[in-house]
């Protein structure tokens, strides 16, 4: 690699861009999993909007803007390796280390966060933090990574 090519890289934009988007797209990414477990589980049941709409929105508003905030530090994390690596989007096989990158930041993270359960469930709860993470990291990196080639 040459040295044009690194000056070229836009570190401070990917990274600032990943703490924009990462935490965002990562709570979109659990909030739809938890929705489809309460569907599928039937948790959920028929309200009237009228009743119950404001309280939901409400609800809904401080999910997204606390996954935001919990999203920062695993994908501050990933855009930190990302652009060490100086890491483009410019193939299908990019998916691979960006998925490798963004579940180590996010299974990391969730291990400060819910060592205090059991094994197993601290297990799950980090395996399941880290898919987030992976699937986030991907889908940031489509958006946000430079391409070239």
């Amino acid at each position: 690699m040459n040295n044009d090519e690194s000056i070229l890289y836009p570190k401070w934009k990917v990274i600032a861009q990943y703490l924009l988007l990462g935490g965002l797209i990562g709570t979109i990414g659990m909030f739809s999993i938890v929705l489809i477990v309460m569907i599928l589980t039937g948790k959920i049941v028929e309200v009237e909007i009228a009743e119950y709409g404001f309280e939901v929105f409400w609800i809904i508003i401080l999910i997204i803007v606390g996954g935001f905030f919990f999203g920062l530090i695993p994908s501050l994390i990933a855009a930190l390796i990302i652009t060490k690596f100086k890491i483009y989007f410019d193939s299908i096989l990019k998916i691979i280390p960006l998925f490798i990158i963004g579940f180590f930041s996010g299974f990391v993270c969730a291990c400060f966060m819910i060592i205090s359960e059991g094994f197993l469930g601290a297990l799950g709860g980090m395996s399941l933090y880290g898919l987030i993470g992976g699937f986030s990291a991907v889908v940031t990196g489509w958006f946000v990574l430079p391409k070239h080639k």
